[in-house]
């Protein structure tokens, strides 16, 4: 019944920028509102279970131009919680597979983001605010940073990563690719952002190292260019490859990472064979002073899209109707909105947002009956 079907897609040639298909490596996401990454923190030994597959398949259904799997964790110690999934055992491919069958029956693209919590890692569901020890699932005294210093009192004194762990870590994410492929996903999203493992070798507030991993910014995003071009030697050629990234640690200037930074990484990864980038801020110093409010993450993906030509960019962050949506498209300040919260609280909310932009979508064939009244 779902044969050729793409939930969310435009009936017609689109009106909108919002419902203009973009194609990456040959990989076409049939709309530009996206589900980004978000933690459900409820997966027993990283496993995937019939939450997750409600969850992801609850969403697919509805039409989004793609989902991002959460947080995925390519060690245990990689989680950010004991709630957190995982992919560094071929055990957790199946339930995972499951998913992106389901997705993919409705015409959906899926990708998963693979990430290292670093010195953020065995912390609190959800809330994320403070140490989980032994008693309750964690591993404080397994923890990895650039430094030994923590992200802030209440959380875990991480070991200085050696190049021993760095070598073990980079292979993590490695085999974990390689499960992903494995898995079916449409792309692979390397997680480089809000402070956890790879976003903290590449800040100056977090990365104080002394050795070839540390000091220039040259030497600080070293590791997770590593990390990067081996996952894209693995991966097949046709595989789009996603990077979520700060824009800003929302420092003093000076003190950590800045825009400046995300530009000249984003020639890097560009150069990396990364098709797109997930632009997202902070996350990475306690001290940080975030200035919330509508469309306050766009100019970071702006200044990529000006500087880096032929780099796809996506931003996110309080979008909760069609015409911000659009607009933002419409002026060229970024190639994709992800639309996180709103899908949360109602998973149809592309369905939502095309209704106000007056662009006619694919519905899957269940759910035609909610907009098109034949009596």
């Amino acid at each position: 019944m779902t044969k050729n079907i793409s939930a969310g897609a435009a009936e017609s040639t689109p009106k909108t920028v919002a419902f203009t298909p973009l194609t990456l490596r040959g990989v076409t996401f049939h709309n530009r509102i996206w589900v980004p990454p978000m933690c459900m923190f409820c997966a027993v030994d990283g496993m995937a279970d019939d939450f997750h597959f409600v969850h992801y398949g609850s969403l697919a259904i509805r039409g989004p131009g793609c989902i991002v799997m959460e947080a995925t964790a390519v060690s245990p110690e990689g989680r950010i919680s004991p709630g957190c999934l995982g992919l560094w055992k071929d055990e957790q491919i199946s339930p995972m597979k499951r998913i992106v069958d389901f997705a993919h029956s409705y015409g959906q693209k899926i990708g998963i983001q693979l990430a290292h919590a670093g010195r953020k890692a065995s912390c609190t569901r959800g809330v994320c605010n403070h140490l989980v020890d032994e008693s309750e699932g964690g591993w404080p005294n397994n923890v990895y940073g650039p430094t030994d210093v923590p992200f802030q009192e209440g959380y875990a004194k991480p070991k200085a990563a050696s190049k021993a762990d760095l070598k073990r870590i980079h292979d993590d994410f490695v085999s974990a690719t390689k499960r992903a492929v494995t898995a079916g996903f449409d792309f692979v999203e390397i997680h480089g952002a809000h402070g956890y493992f790879l976003s903290s070798m590449s800040s100056p507030a977090s990365n104080t190292r002394t050795d070839e991993y540390g000091g220039s910014f040259e030497n600080r995003v070293k590791y997770p260019l590593e990390v990067t071009n081996s996952i894209r030697k693995i991966i097949p050629e046709d595989m789009p490859l996603f990077y979520r990234i700060n824009g800003t640690d929302w420092l003093e200037p000076g003190k950590g990472w800045e825009v400046t930074d995300l530009v000249k990484m984003a020639k890097l990864l560009k150069d990396a064979g990364v098709d797109f980038l997930n632009v997202s801020t902070g996350g990475a110093d306690s001290a940080q002073q975030i200035p919330v409010k509508p469309f306050f993450q766009v100019p970071f993906a702006e200044a990529v899209k000006k500087a880096v030509p032929g780099l796809a960019v996506g931003t996110v962050g309080l979008f909760c109707d069609g015409k911000s949506i659009e607009s933002v498209l419409k002026e060229e300040r970024a190639d994709v909105v992800f639309v996180g919260r709103a899908h949360l609280r109602n998973p149809a909310a592309v369905s939502a947002f095309a209704t106000e932009l007056d662009e006619p979508i694919v519905l899957a064939p269940q759910y035609i009956r909610s907009v098109r009244r034949r009596h």
